[in-house]
């Protein structure tokens, strides 16, 4: 006790002083200096502020983003003017080039040449075989179509569980460090909750464009 009286007695005639040299256990940063710490890192420190849930999402994004270039690349491969192939088709067709009409669509890629090429060739059958043949062809380009899409809706709707998910267990960690340490320091339950809000800022971040993307693949 008397060595802290004289440590003090001595800090006290140094501000009698002026002298500048001296160190006061007072927190004049007003908690900056903490808030400044939890952002450096970049958007490396803010992936691992996020905990291991931040992985999991990560996973999630990176599937989604493959299929999506799958189906991209997909759908470029297989598009064609419809409007434009119907147009050479029946020209053809109505000045009785029917072999050059069948040819043209034997030729041309995409469902629409395809389910065309069915029907044309069986045109000798009558109008319900042709229509047949044309269903018949549409229920086995459909799976083609939408491959990857129902699979991409899902994962959108599990990225903001997952985020949710994330919050919910940083907010368990966050009442079980005051638990232990208490709530005297508002700064100790602010922090937490923020970072275990980063989960679900992340989990919305990857499921709004990846509903935008379904819709869009979709259409």
């Amino acid at each position: 006790k008397e060595h802290i009286a004289s440590k003090l007695l001595d800090i006290f005639r140094a501000v009698e002083d002026g002298i500048n040299k001296v160190v006061l256990p007072l927190d004049v940063t007003q908690g900056t200096k903490l808030f400044t710490s939890q952002t450096k890192g970049g958007l490396w420190g803010w992936f691992r502020r996020g905990g291991p849930v931040m992985i999991f999402i990560l996973l999630v994004a990176v599937a989604i983003i493959v299929m999506t270039v799958e189906r991209l690349f997909f759908f470029k491969k297989e598009y064609i003017d419809a409007d434009v192939l119907m147009e050479r088709v029946v020209g053809l067709w109505n000045k009785g080039y029917r072999d050059d009409a069948i040819d043209l669509c034997k030729r041309t890629k995409g469902p629409v040449a395809r389910m065309l090429f069915d029907a044309l060739i069986k045109h000798r059958a009558g109008k319900e075989i042709m229509e047949e043949a044309i269903h018949q062809r549409h229920l086995e380009e459909m799976p083609r179509l939408s491959r990857h899409l129902s699979a991409i809706a899902v994962l959108a709707g599990i990225s903001p569980l997952l985020g949710l998910l994330g919050t919910v267990s940083g907010m368990i960690s966050t009442f079980q460090v005051i638990t232990y340490h208490g709530g005297g320091d508002p700064r100790l339950l602010a922090g937490g909750i923020s970072e275990a809000l980063i989960t679900t800022e992340f989990g919305l971040i990857v499921a709004i464009p990846a509903l935008l993307i379904h819709s869009y693949l979709s259409g």
